[in-house]
């Protein structure tokens, strides 16, 4: 037994070892050919870097927008540099890249539980996004995708204490690894019960701490996403707020009163009412699922991704990252390509194309474009979680 397992292991490192090291290669192109302003394109960068400068440590001496691992992360990077932005900007995509180097291994080890001889286009696609895509180093998002799929290949390996860890970091790096939970549907409800505990226990354990030895801010932290109004949505269209999701100067962030000032024009449809709706269709779904093969419960994932983003009264165009190694993992080959491409293109052209240009007056063609996307991804999920649509379909 112990040989087979060996055997095994081994294989699963020599077909990962390829696209791994070609990744790192490319990662370390882009260092070593790049100049520092080419590092920081459109993304969040220099906003990162602004609030590593500010005085203190996030959560303690200001409030920040994010979930408290990258803030505290990036504080300690803007501290290693010693302040200085290149090696700082330096060490983010380091550790944005190794996230993706366990993003691609998490991917191949789930696709194996998916498929027993796995299909390489899969892989290499996903691989090739990773290369090219540059919000994998613009944003810290591939740390909560890292945590996502980590926790999923967990569940389906039934080690549920790391499950529970790995999706309670998730939920300190950014909220949405949470949704892995929804796997665990017609699952035993003490496993349930025992991975939701473990989960919410690493989140609130951290957030307790941090309030009780720094009420003011983390309070405020914890507040600031609600007083962000709508962005770049259908429901946005509606509110009248053709602008992005960024908040004002970096300084409001030492004035934990400045935390409630609102972004944009209040919502005319209550996000509220919204979710009874989301949720009753989610719930709907959930009830003519089978769930039981590894496909189908990635693709209760994809559903509960796919209705979360079109109730959300906002999107990021990094937010794709963590819909595209689910649409990879289960779709057949003509929708996957297809479908990943469009929906890459079209988050390309929303930004930077449009939105960098202050072209505000073309997001509806981009926000009505992805929610067509989003409802056809939303509704192939849900052909392939009730077992509608075979892996050998085209």
């Amino acid at each position: 037994m112990s040989k087979r397992f060996f055997s095994a292991s081994k294989l699963e490192i020599n077909d990962a070892i390829l696209p791994i090291l070609l990744l790192v290669a490319a990662r370390l192109m882009l260092l070593m050919s790049q100049p520092l302003n080419a590092l920081w394109g459109y993304g969040d960068s220099i906003h990162f870097y602004d609030l590593a400068a500010l005085p203190g440590w996030p959560y303690f001496d200001h409030w920040v927008e994010f979930p408290p691992v990258f803030p505290f992360l990036s504080e300690t990077i803007f501290r290693v540099a010693n302040g200085k932005q290149h090696i700082f900007t330096t060490l983010l995509v380091v550790v944005f890249s190794i996230a993706d180097v366990g993003n691609l291994w998490m991917f191949m080890r789930i696709q194996k539980k998916i498929e027993p001889a796995p299909q390489t286009w899969r892989l290499w696609t996903y691989f090739a996004y990773l290369v090219v895509l540059a919000y994998g180093w613009w944003y810290f998002d591939p740390l909560a995708v890292f945590c996502m799929l980590l926790g999923v290949d967990s569940l389906l390996n039934r080690r549920d204490t790391a499950a529970g860890v790995s999706l309670g970091m998730g939920l300190l790096v950014k909220l949405f690894p949470v949704l892995g939970l929804v796997i665990l549907w017609r699952q035993p409800i003490k496993k349930i019960v025992k991975i939701g505990l473990i989960t919410f226990a690493v989140g609130l354990m951290i957030y307790v701490c941090l309030w009780l030895l720094s009420p003011e801010f983390t309070m405020a932290s914890l507040l600031s996403q609600t007083s962000k109004g709508s962005w770049e949505t259908v429901w946005a269209l509606i509110d009248g707020n053709y602008r992005t999701g960024n908040f004002g100067p970096v300084d409001l962030r030492l004035d934990a009163g400045m935390v409630t000032a609102s972004q944009g024009q209040q919502a005319r449809i209550s996000p509220w009412l919204t979710l009874l709706v989301f949720a009753g269709v989610g719930i709907a779904g959930l009830l003519q699922t089978q769930n039981e093969t590894p496909r189908q419960r990635i693709a209760v994932l994809g559903w509960g991704f796919a209705l979360l983003f079109l109730w959300s009264s906002g999107w990021s165009p990094q937010w794709l990252l963590y819909l595209l190694p689910l649409i990879l993992l289960v779709f057949p080959k003509t929708m996957a390509l297809m479908g990943s491409l469009v929906f890459v293109l079209v988050n390309l052209l929303e930004w930077p194309v449009i939105l960098s240009r202050g072209w505000f007056h073309l997001l509806p063609l981009t926000i009505i474009l992805r929610t067509l996307i989003l409802v056809l991804a939303a509704f192939q999920f849900y052909e392939i979680t009730s077992g509608r649509q075979s892996m050998d379909q085209p």
